[in-house]
């Protein structure tokens, strides 16, 4: 499971304020089994969206769009897909953070949204895409 938080603890490393969500963040509180991406929410305060498209270009090795004004942005790294939840989470990002717990993630300690957190936005976002 530590494999797929990898691209969050390059991001974390790169000095990006994020929150892991989704599959993953219930695979780490043992209430799933597999996860296909990585969904995160990141802060979207300006200097933090452009250390994540920096980052986001340098893990993907290609150019990464635009951030700002999407709702969801999809980019393939070469550790997986991540789903950057712009708009619809970033809402939330300060209550995510406030409840969030941190994994070690090869010395990075990665934000890991609540299991009621996850589960609030996944039966959400599911109901709504």
């Amino acid at each position: 499971m530590r494999d797929l938080l990898v691209p969050a603890a390059a991001l974390v490393a790169g000095d990006v304020d994020l929150v892991v969500v989704g599959s993953v963040a219930l695979m780490v509180h043992d209430e799933l089994v597999e996860a296909r991406d990585l969904d995160i929410v990141p802060s979207c305060h300006g200097p933090n969206l452009d250390r994540l498209h920096a980052e986001l270009t340098w893990i993907s090795g290609q150019p990464v769009g635009p951030l700002a004004g999407r709702d969801i942005v999809t980019v393939m790294t070469s550790f997986g897909p991540v789903d950057v939840m712009i708009e619809r989470g970033s809402l939330e990002f300060e209550t995510l953070r406030a409840r969030a717990s941190t994994v070690d993630v090869y010395g990075v300690a990665v934000p890991v949204a609540s299991s009621d957190d996850a589960w609030r936005l996944r039966h959400r976002f599911k109901a709504t895409s």
